[in-house]
């Protein structure tokens, strides 16, 4: 969920300060990654950093996500235009997924592309036992 008004002081405001607030939190793009993967099939997020403005902070907290349902989304944050960020992940395949692909997107403007395997259209492989580790290097648009 995208938080609003986290920058607004609440010791001296007025409706213009909230007009202002809500037009910079709007104007910032939301970046999502998400998984899609053949359904029914055991599938472990065991690493999710982001780095940006020479920091890094690990998205998952030091937990893992075992999931099945074919398909899921991070979301990565909310970042200004021209923003370079990058993402390192490591998915875990418990069972053999015969069909993985991985895609990055983000909000204002509307950007969606697929990034692992780069070519659109084609899919990865992970036997069973096996893991995936990437990095994505990315400028907000």
């Amino acid at each position: 969920m995208k938080h609003l008004f986290t920058t607004l002081s609440l010791t001296n405001f007025n409706e213009q300060d909230i007009l202002g607030t809500l037009t910079e939190d709007l104007n910032k793009s939301d970046v999502s990654l998400t998984f899609r993967w053949t359904n029914n099939r055991q599938l472990l997020f065991y690493k999710l950093h982001l780095k940006s403005n020479g920091k890094t902070v690990d998205l998952l907290n030091r937990v893992t996500i075992n999931n099945a349902s074919g398909s899921y989304t991070f979301h990565i944050g909310n970042f200004d235009e021209d923003t370079e960020i990058e993402i390192s992940y490591g998915v875990f395949a418990i069972v053999s997924i015969p069909k993985l692909i991985v895609i990055l997107s983000q909000t204002n403007p509307t950007v969606g592309f697929q990034t692992s395997p780069k070519d659109p259209g084609t899919t990865n492989k992970i036997d069973s036992g096996n893991r995936l580790e990437e990095t994505i290097k990315y400028k907000v648009q």
